[in-house]
């Protein structure tokens, strides 16, 4: 089982794991449990259509997120992690 309150302890944090693992509802679970605005960052549109979709049936607002496909917005990624020294 997951540890929810271990991993959003953690000051950053980055979810790799493959397909039908559970990532897009390990997601929204933190984005449920965490204040402030999260980025949440996937690779393809077909990620981000089934994030947005279960975001949407979890009833969190817009504000509580940024979703992005690092691909068309690389560069914002990069700055962005190391602003939070993602990378040290």
């Amino acid at each position: 089982m997951f540890d929810f309150d271990r991993f959003l302890c953690e000051p950053k944090a980055c979810l790799i794991a493959p397909a039908g693992s559970g990532k897009t509802y390990t997601i929204v679970e933190c984005l449920k449990r965490l204040p402030g605005r999260q980025l949440v960052v996937t690779h393809t549109h077909a990620g981000v259509a089934a994030l947005r979709e279960k975001i949407r049936r979890a009833d969190i607002p817009k504000s509580k997120y940024e979703l992005e496909i690092p691909l068309k917005k690389l560069k914002l990624l990069i700055k962005v992690l190391r602003k939070y020294h993602y990378f040290e």
